[in-house]
């Protein structure tokens, strides 16, 4: 069994962190909607000289493949003189558009068996990267997300965003300054058993998690040695962290006679399903059991008294 003694939990008077600034904020906003920009540009915006394009080619000659001269990904820009003239025949095109190229191979071609010949080149864009800086307009924005009318809305709804991600994650960084000021305060002896029993489970989770990731993206470094060297270890430090807090959290609840009751958790599970619109199958995945919706609720609860007790006001 492990045994568990609760350091200090209130009056650390932490100083919250400071909400970004407005300048830092209207930065924030224009970052994003060029970058919403650029990407919307990258399949919409079609070719022209000057502009960088990947595309894949196809290449036969006599009615046969010439392996040599097909590509899965050739990058180039447009109007560069290092290429045959005919490469400018995507001007105009734009990202999965194809276009065709009749090209004649050179008689000294080290490529013996085309060499004289007229090769034809059936090419499919894959990316394309503006040369210039597109003006951001309204219709611009209207297309890029059909909800927004204007570049004012959509300013508007980054910002919202924005402050709504700093929020939540100043209120993370000062709870995870609180809780590791109550874990290096208290006092305690895990039961090594049950700490293997916790680390496992992690273990089981952690590789599960991986080969969905594998599953997904077989360029990813997951599951390979040079990625696992210390994935054991890691699994271990995070285990025992969070059976500290899992301890911590069941002391504070005991000490200050916190607890959920059936009002408490009816209202929360209303609320829970208003977040996710009505989602029961997403709120039976995530809450499978009364007790887990009652643990989590019971968590929040003492989140809010931490708060209550250790951030100090501006």
């Amino acid at each position: 069994m492990h045994h568990f003694q609760l350091g200090q939990y209130k009056g650390m008077k932490i100083a919250p962190q400071p909400a970004p600034t407005e300048t830092e904020l209207e930065n924030a906003v224009i970052q994003s909607v060029l970058k919403m920009l650029n990407e919307w540009s990258k399949n919409n915006i079609v070719v022209e000289e000057g502009d960088e394009v990947a595309v894949s080619i196809f290449a036969t000659c006599d009615g046969l493949a010439v392996s040599e001269l097909c590509s899965s990904y050739l990058k180039y820009k447009v109007g560069d003189p290092m290429m045959f003239g005919q490469f400018k025949n995507v001007i105009g095109k734009k990202k999965a558009d194809r276009f065709q190229m009749m090209i004649d191979i050179p008689h000294n071609s080290p490529l013996q068996h085309v060499a004289g010949k007229k090769a034809e080149f059936l090419a499919t864009v894959l990316e394309v990267w503006p040369s210039k800086q597109l003006e951001v307009t309204d219709a611009i924005v209207h297309e890029m997300d059909p909800e927004v009318p204007d570049l004012k809305t959509l300013k508007e709804n980054i910002r919202k965003s924005l402050i709504a991600e700093s929020q939540q994650t100043i209120a993370e960084n000062n709870l995870q300054t609180i809780l590791d000021t109550i874990i290096e305060s208290s006092t305690y002896e895990l039961d090594e058993e049950m700490l293997a029993a916790t680390t496992k489970q992690v273990i089981n989770n952690a590789l599960k998690d991986y080969e969905i990731i594998k599953n997904q993206n077989a360029n990813t470094p997951f599951g390979s040695s040079e990625a696992d060297e210390y994935f054991y270890e890691d699994c271990a430090v995070f285990a025992k962290q969070q059976l500290l807090l899992s301890l911590a959290f069941t002391e504070l609840a005991r000490v200050e006679n916190i607890c959920i009751s059936d009002e408490e958790a009816e209202l929360g599970r209303k609320q829970i399903l208003e977040g996710i619109q009505g989602d029961q199958q997403m709120f039976e995945k995530l809450f499978p059991t009364p007790e887990l919706l009652k643990e989590s609720l019971l968590h929040e609860k003492i989140v809010k008294h931490l708060f209550e007790w250790n951030i100090i006001d501006n």
